[in-house]
C-alpha cells in the first residue's frame, strides 16, 4: 500500500484546471436558472422607473404575452457566451492568485486576511476585462425587442454600423483607447463602454465575495475538523458571499447598465449625478436591489455548483494523480539497471538509423523476482520465449525494424531453429579434418540465414533477467518509441511476474537455511499496462497477451484487459492450446486463428500478419494518405483456395509482405487496400508499411 499522506494534493495546474471547468459549468447553470429575473433587473436598472414587485411581475407577464415564454430568456445566449468564460476565468484566476499571493493555508488566511480579498478582486478584474464586450451585448438584448436585435451577432453588427467600432471600447484603459482610435476603420472602444464602472464595481463584488466564502469555509473547518460543509451550509455560504459582494458594488452596477444602454450617459460621476437628481439616492442607485440581489438564486447556485463539481473533479484528479504516484513509488522500490544509460543511447541510435521504418518493440521470455540483492534464489515466471522470438522473425520478414527485449538464455530470433545438440549433430567431419554442415541442415538453414543477413541492421537485441530490469527497460524504450507515433508498436509477449519483493525487503546476501523456515512477503505489482499507454507511449500501437488456464473465462478476461488498459489489441491464449489456437480481441470484435500439424506453419506467422493489418487499418484511418511502401517489402496478391480456414470463404488473398528476391506465399483474409505495383520488381500487390 502506498502512503498518500500529503501525496494526494493536486498540483497547481490541476487545481486551476478543476476551478476552470467547475466555474464554467456553474456559471452557465446558475445564470440560466435566474435569466428571467436578471432580464427584469436590467430593465429597471436602465429605465427611469421606480421599482416594486408588482411592476416587476407585470413586466414578466407582459413580456410573456407579447413575445412568448422563450422571450423571458432573451439575451441568455449572450449571457452564456459571456458567463462560461467569465466564471471559468474568474475561479481559475482566483486559484492562481491565491497561489501567487501565498493565500493557501488556514494559518496564512488568518494572518493576512486582506490577501484573500486581493486575490478575489484580481480574479474579478481579469475575468471582467476578458469578457466585458459580451456583457454589453447581453444588456442591449435584455432591454430591446427581437425586432431590434434578432440575436447576439445582430447586436455587434448594429452597434458597429450605427456607432462605429471605436464606441464599443469606450471607457477602457486610456492607452488602449488611443491605440484603437488611431485605426480609423477598426476602432473597438465602444465594446468597452461602461467598462470603468464595471471594473471599479467588480473589485468589491469579487473581492468581498471570495473573501466571505473563503472565510466562512475556514471558520467551518476550525469548528468541525476534517468535515466538509454540507449542502445547506454551502448554500448559506454562497448566499452570504453574494449578498455582501453585490451590496458593495450595486450602485456601480446601475451606472454600468446606464452607460451600456444609453448614449447620453458619458461618465461615471455624470451618470451618478443624473440618476440621483432624477430618481433619488436610494431609489436611483439601489433601484430594485432586492431583485438585483440575485445572490439568493444565482450566486447561491453558482457557489454551490462550483464547490460540488470542483470536489468531484478534484477527486477524479486525485485518483489519476494517485495512480501515477503509485507507479512512481513502485519504481522507486525497484533496482535500476546499471547499464540503463548505455541502453538508452543504443535504442536512440537504432531508432535514428531506422527513422523511416516501422519499429516494433517485442518483449519475450519470463521475468525473475530475486530473494537477495546478491542473487542466489529467485521466483521465475517461466517462459521459453517461443512466441516472441518467432514473431520477431516474421515482423522482420514483412519489413519492420525490431527491438527484441528478451530474457537472458531464452529463445532468440534465427538461432532458435537449432538447439545445441541439434547443431552438433548437424556437423560432419571430413577426411581432411574439415568441419562441414550436413546437406539436410544446409537446406533448412539457408532461408533463415538469408533473412538474417538481410535484416540484421533492423534487429536490436536487449536482454533482461529480473522484473526490475524488464520494467525499467520497457518504460525507457516505450518513451522513446512514443516519438515514432503511428510507426511504432509495442508487442508485449513477455511473461511478467504479478508479484515482487521491494528492494528494501530483500536480503543482501544468500539466505541461509540455518535461519529457519523461509517466509517471504510479496507485494502485488501495479498494473503497468495502463500507464504504459496513458503516460509513457500513448500514441503507440499496443498489443498485449492474455494467458489463462481456464478457456471458459479467457475471452471475458481478454475483453476486460482491453478495456482496462486501453490497448489496441489483446491476444488471448490458453496454456495448453496456445501453439495452435489464439483469439485476437479488439475494441469491436474478436477473431479466432488456428493452425494444425498438417499446415506446417507457425501460428506466430498468422498472428503477425493480422497484427500488421490491424495496425495498417488503424493508422490509415488517421492518415490522409496510405503509408509509403517499404523498400524492404512487397505485398503480392493472388486468389487461391483455402481449405484450412472455411470461415474465411473459399476465395482468400495471399497477402504477405516479403523480400523482393523471395516470394513465400500463404493465405490470409482479403484486404481492402488498393493494389499498387512495386517500383523495383513491378509486381502488383497491396500497399503496405
Amino acid at each position: 500500500m502506498v502512503e498518500t499522506n500529503g501525496s494526494n494534493k493536486l498540483s497547481q495546474s490541476e487545481r486551476v484546471l478543476t476551478s476552470l471547468m467547475a466555474g464554467a459549468t456553474a456559471g452557465a447553470l446558475a445564470k440560466t436558472v435566474i435569466a428571467p429575473l436578471d432580464r427584469t433587473k436590467i430593465n429597471f436598472q436602465t429605465q427611469n422607473l421606480s421599482f416594486n414587485f408588482r411592476e416587476a411581475f407585470t413586466f414578466l407577464v407582459n413580456t410573456y404575452k407579447r413575445s412568448g415564454l422563450k422571450s423571458l430568456w432573451r439575451g441568455n445566449s449572450a449571457t452564456m457566451v459571456r458567463v462560461m468564460p467569465y466564471a471559468a476565468i474568474q475561479y481559475s484566476s482566483h486559484e492562481q492568485f491565491k497561489h501567487l499571493l501565498n493565500v493557501e493555508t488556514n494559518a496564512q488566511k488568518r494572518e493576512r486576511p486582506a490577501l484573500s480579498f486581493v486575490a478575489g478582486s484580481l480574479a474579478g478584474v481579469v475575468s471582467t476585462t476578458a469578457t466585458y464586450p459580451l456583457d454589453l451585448a447581453r444588456a442591449r438584448m435584455a432591454v430591446t425587442h427581437k425586432e431590434q436585435y434578432r440575436d447576439l451577432s445582430a447586436v455587434f453588427m448594429k452597434t458597429i454600423k450605427d456607432e462605429k467600432f471605436s464606441r464599443l471600447y469606450r471607457g477602457f484603459v486610456p492607452t488602449l483607447i488611443v491605440f484603437m482610435k488611431t485605426i480609423k476603420d477598426e476602432k473597438f472602444s465602444r465594446l468597452y463602454r461602461g467598462f470603468v464602472p464595471t471594473l471599479i464595481g467588480v473589485i468589491p463584488y469579487s473581492g468581498f465575495g471570495f473573501f466571505t466564502y473563503e472565510t466562512l469555509k475556514r471558520f467551518h473547518s476550525e469548528l468541525y475538523v476534517d468535515t466538509e460543509p454540507n449542502p445547506l451550509e454551502r448554500l448559506a455560504f454562497g448566499a452570504a458571499a453574494g449578498l455582501i459582494g453585490q451590496s458593495a458594488s450595486y450602485p456601480l452596477d446601475i451606472v454600468r447598465r446606464r452607460m451600456q444602454t444609453h448614449s447620453e450617459y458619458k461618465t461615471i460621476l455624470g451618470t451618478m449625478r443624473k440618476v440621483v437628481a432624477e430618481e433619488g439616492l436610494i431609489h436611483g442607485l439601489y433601484k430594485e436591489s432586492l431583485c438585483g440581489h440575485d445572490c439568493p438564486t444565482s450566486d447561491v447556485i453558482e457557489w454551490y455548483i462550483v464547490c460540488k463539481e470542483r470536489t468531484l473533479l478534484m477527486d477524479v484528479m486525485r485518483q489519476l494523480s494517485a495512480e501515477e504516484q503509485q507507479i512512481e513509488h513502485f519504481f522507486s522500490e525497484l533496482k535500476e539497471p546499471h547499464n540503463l544509460d548505455s541502453i538508452r543511447s543504443e535504442v536512440l541510435d537504432f531508432c535514428q538509423l531506422n527513422c523511416n521504418e516501422k519499429i516494433v518493440l517485442i518483449t519475450s521470455g519470463g521475468t525473475t523476482v530475486p530473494f537477495e540483492h546478491n542473487t542466489v534464489r529467485f521466483v521465475d515466471n517461466f517462459s521459453a520465449g517461443t512466441r516472441g522470438s518467432a514473431s520477431a522473425e516474421y515482423f522482420l520478414q514483412i519489413g519492420y525494424s525490431v527491438i527484441f527485449l528478451y530474457r537472458v538464455k531464452s529463445l532468440e530470433p534465427f538461432v532458435r531453429h537449432l538447439n545445441a545438440i541439434e547443431f552438433l549433430s548437424s556437423l560432419e567431419i571430413s577426411s581432411d579434418k574439415q568441419i562441414k554442415v550436413s546437406t539436410e541442415t544446409t537446406d533448412k538453414l539457408l532461408p533463415i540465414v538469408e533473412l538474417f543477413n538481410k535484416s540484421k541492421d533492423r534487429l536490436l537485441k536487449i536482454t533482461f533477467t529480473t522484473l526490475d530490469e524488464y520494467l525499467f527497460l520497457l518504460r525507457e524504450i516505450a518513451l522513446i518509441l512514443q516519438k515514432k507515433g503511428s510507426k511504432g508498436m509495442l508487442y508485449l509477449a513477455a511473461a511478467v511476474s504479478d508479484f515482487y519483493i521491494p528492494s528494501a525487503n530483500k536480503a543482501v546476501h544468500k539466505i541461509q537455511s540455518s535461519e529457519g523456515p523461509l517466509r517471504i512477503h510479496f507485494e502485488i505489482v501495479p498494473k503497468v499496462l495502463r500507464p504504459l499507454v496513458k503516460y509513457w507511449s500513448p500514441n503507440t500501437y499496443t498489443i498485449s497477451f492474455k494467458l489463462e488456464t481456464d478457456e471458459s473465462i479467457l475471452l471475458e478476461k481478454a475483453r476486460k484487459a482491453l478495456n482496462n488498459y486501453g490497448h489496441h489489441l489483446v491476444i488471448a491464449n490458453e496454456l495448453n492450446s496456445r501453439k495452435y489456437k489464439v483469439t485476437l480481441v479488439s475494441a469491436n470484435d474478436h477473431q479466432l486463428i488456428t493452425v494444425s500439424n498438417e499446415d506446417n506453419i507457425e501460428i506466430e506467422k498468422l498472428i503477425v500478419e493480422e497484427v500488421y493489418k490491424t495496425q495498417f487499418t488503424t493508422t490509415a484511418a488517421a492518415e490522409s494518405s496510405p503509408p509509403v511502401l517499404s523498400p524492404h517489402v512487397m505485398v503480392t496478391s493472388q486468389v487461391v483456395a483455402n481449405s484450412r480456414a472455411p470461415n474465411r470463404g473459399n476465395g482468400v488473398v495471399v497477402c504477405e509482405p516479403i523480400p523482393h528476391t523471395q516470394h513465400i506465399q500463404h493465405t490470409t483474409p482479403l484486404m481492402s487496400s488498393p493494389e499498387v505495383s512495386c517500383g523495383k520488381c513491378g509486381t502488383y500487390g497491396r500497399r503496405g508499411g
